[in-house]
């Protein structure tokens, strides 16, 4: 019985390879030299036509102008950040809204819609009489930095000044505020400094994380006899998230760590673009939930609104487990314990329910197709890791690195899908947005390489550098969005971090009363089979029903979610009829509808006449009901009753709040079990003090005893047993769990 662990043996080698990989392969090749890969890219077109006509790009599409619905993005292509409030939308579910630009709009057309967002655009004397008049007949209007010709509309007037990358502090002593993170958080970019003149604010500013100032950040007031509501928000939300998520765009192209070359993505935050006392707070999602909050419940008085949630079920987070595999082959080990520490049906695979990773490998090296191909059907993901060579790039010559490592991979792998996810070696990150550019052109959609690290400046604090918890897509310089999802590796094993405190900390927040909502991406490098990292994060995650997945699984979740749709929504006599187009791959996909509304509370959801089961969950500050669609396109019927009338005969009964449950203090499961040859123990605790586990046979036979064994990770026991039925004690000071296991022929 061996507890696997990383020899600090083991990791030196690995180190020292890993610093002088990048000189072996550079060998012989000036980065001002063409690079002559004709005969790989010529492979890699044909290998890529092959997969492409059999059909393993057909990804859903997202359309330009949106869904369509009750909610209208007004644009302008002056400004392309306003376009990127579609894509906050559809991070936050909202999948029920139309893009078109200040060009287009009319009377006749705003009055399609119930809910419009304003993007910071200028505006005509004649669009701001359109826009006014909509509101008075009961229009919610949400503006970012509106014009001046706004101010009698929004209720406010200019202080003079402005206010850049400082913080804000919501009222969440009502509504919309409610649920929000009550300290202030950080926004980015220039803010206009408003007085209130009629308005109520729902945020103000602070000039610094502890003084405010006398300025509201967010505003709103009522207007009009029929429910109309104007809110300004005296920054762009649009840029504040894309420059919280992506970094300072001023210095982009700049080495500023003190570490060794390249520029890396962290260079974009340090020092200090991320107020390392607010890191734990996913601030630029906390922002976008306000922001749902304002558009369902300034709707309310119409008819409430759907919304998707974030992750299959009504899961709170997931580890994405993926390792860089450079020479020596790691990965097949990894992987064949990944596989021992759950169910492996094509079910549990597409249910989330296996332990599954990627594994990020140079183009010809270190395994082989054979066990490529396996491990792919087995529902693993083996992608590219580019290289430049550690050396700070431009543009062109990014582009070859990739077409030429793109046709070796291929050349290497003909049975492996195309890569569609990435982390660049040595974290490359020369300037704002080249890379996921570059990636997109090339099938690539989702990067890993933005990096929680170096040791000396994350010191080991665990949370969301970027801010956020959700992959959302990359903004070019300009605003307009680029279609590769930007998921940070948050968990890295190159940073000296505490594992299981980390893991534990970001997960217990995800899931806990703080609704810090996330998926959290891990490197545990796959160079060798074992890592401690590894097994303590599995631990952590296990113990909170937590899935672990591949970086592709994400990939694809993300597209089929982002691009499934509400349409056709209507209230009448106390119903909302809409229908639900999901996507392929978007698999136990939950909606999401106000429990109340004006009127009275949900009582029945039905689809295509037939009932359908849900259960209730305070999200943010908002009773929410939750509900599975069915797959394809169906219709919908959410019935909503007074108060005082009780439900029909075949209505769901309405449910408390689901109350997340808590980590029991002491967690160990066993798998698999039954096992014919070993078991793996996963122990995680809420103590880091040392557990003893002692086994004994189905007699009460003293069998093996382990001391010491740490309080979070996996223990390998068994594989000496002989058949029969043993049971394993885990006692930490008064605290004790006991759990049978069955060995097999």
């Amino acid at each position: 019985m061996t507890r696997k662990n990383l020899r600090p043996e083991l990791l030196v080698q690995v180190l020292i390879l890993l610093l002088l990989i990048p000189a072996i392969i550079v060998v012989g090749r000036p980065r001002n030299e063409a690079n002559t890969a004709s005969s790989s890219l010529a492979i890699y077109s044909d290998i890529q036509q092959r997969k492409n006509n059999a059909g393993e790009n057909n990804v859903p599409k997202f359309p330009a102008g949106g869904p369509g619905g009750p909610i209208l993005i007004i644009s302008s292509a002056t400004n392309p950040f306003s376009i990127y409030l579609s894509e906050i939308l559809r991070a936050e579910g909202l999948n029920e809204f139309a893009v078109r630009d200040i060009s287009a709009i009319s009377t006749p057309m705003l009055e399609k819609y119930d809910v419009v967002l304003l993007g910071e655009i200028n505006v005509s004397v004649e669009q701001v009489r359109m826009l006014t008049g909509w509101v008075n007949k009961g229009g919610t209007f949400i503006a970012f930095k509106p014009s001046q010709l706004f101010n009698s509309l929004f209720g406010i007037s200019r202080a003079g000044g402005t206010l850049s990358d400082k913080y804000l502090l919501v009222n969440t002593r009502q509504e919309p505020g409610v649920g929000i993170v009550p300290g202030t958080i950080q926004f980015h970019g220039k803010a206009e400094l408003y007085g209130l003149n009629g308005a109520s604010e729902l945020a103000m500013f602070y000039s610094s994380a502890s003084i405010a100032t006398r300025c509201p950040a967010i505003t709103s007031r009522n207007i009009g006899s029929n429910g109309g509501k104007a809110i300004a928000f005296a920054y762009d939300l649009a840029r504040s998230v894309v420059y919280t998520r992506q970094g300072n765009l001023a210095w982009a192209g700049q080495k500023r760590d003190g570490q060794i070359n390249p520029i890396r993505s962290d260079d974009l935050f340090y020092p200090d673009w991320i107020d390392f006392n607010k890191v734990a707070i996913p601030q630029a999602d906390e922002q976008q939930r306000l922001l749902a909050n304002i558009i369902l419940e300034g709707n309310l008085h119409r008819k409430p609104l759907p919304r998707f949630w974030y992750l299959p079920r009504d899961l709170k987070a997931v580890i994405v487990m993926t390792g860089d595999n450079h020479t020596n082959n790691g990965t097949t080990g990894r992987f064949y314990q990944y596989l021992t520490l759950g169910p492996n049906t094509a079910q549990d695979v597409s249910d989330w329910k296996t332990v599954r990773a990627t594994s990020y490998i140079y183009p010809d090296r270190p395994i082989n197709n054979e066990q490529a191909v396996f491990f792919e059907e087995q529902g693993f993901e083996i992608s590219l890791h580019t290289n430049t060579g550690c050396f700070d790039y431009t543009y062109p010559l990014l582009q070859k690195d990739f077409g030429e490592q793109l046709g070796r991979f291929a050349a290497s792998y003909p049975g492996v899908s195309k890569p569609v996810t990435n982390r660049s070696h040595c974290l490359n990150w020369s300037d704002w947005s080249s890379t996921p550019k570059i990636e997109s052109q090339n099938g690539i959609r989702l990067d890993a390489t933005y990096y929680y690290w170096p040791e000396a400046w994350m010191k080991n604090r665990p949370g969301m550098f970027t801010g956020s918890g959700i992959p959302m897509r990359f903004a070019d310089i300009d605003g307009s969005i680029i279609d590769v999802y930007q998921m940070p590796t948050q968990i890295t094993d190159e940073t000296n971090m505490d594992y299981s405190a980390f893991c534990n900390a970001i997960l217990d927040k995800a899931t806990g009363p703080e609704g810090y909502y996330g998926v959290f991406c891990a490197n545990m490098h796959t160079d060798i089979k074992s890592s401690a990292g590894s097994d303590a994060i599995i631990a952590s995650a296990q113990a909170r029903d937590v899935p672990i997945i591949s970086a592709r699984q994400m990939l694809t979740w993300l597209d089929a979610r982002n691009a499934s749709s509400f349409g056709d929504i209507k209230w009448e006599n106390n119903q909302l009829s809409f229908s639900i187009n999901m996507q392929n791959g978007a698999n136990n996909l939950k909606a999401m509808l106000p429990l109340y509304t004006g009127s009275g509370q949900l009582n029945a959801v039905t689809c295509n006449g037939a009932n359908l089961p849900f259960t209730t969950q305070l999200i943010k500050g908002i009773q929410y009901v939750f509900f599975a669609p069915v797959a394809g396109v169906n219709t919908y019927v959410a019935a909503y009753v007074n108060s005082g009338e009780t439900a029909g005969n075949n209505a769901s009964p309405i449910k408390s709040p689901v109350e997340l449950p808590g980590i029991e203090e002491i967690y160990v499961n066993i798998m698999p079990n039954p096992s014919m040859k070993y078991f793996n123990m996963v122990i995680n605790n809420r103590s880091a003090e040392a557990v003893m586990v002692r086994i004994s046979d189905a007699s009460g036979k003293l069998v093996e005893v382990h001391e010491k064994v740490a309080a979070t990770g996996i223990l390998q026991l068994g594989h000496a047993w002989k058949p029969g039925t043993y049971f394993a004690e885990v006692i930490q000071r008064n605290s004790r769990k006991t759990v049978k296991m069955i060995k097999v022929n």
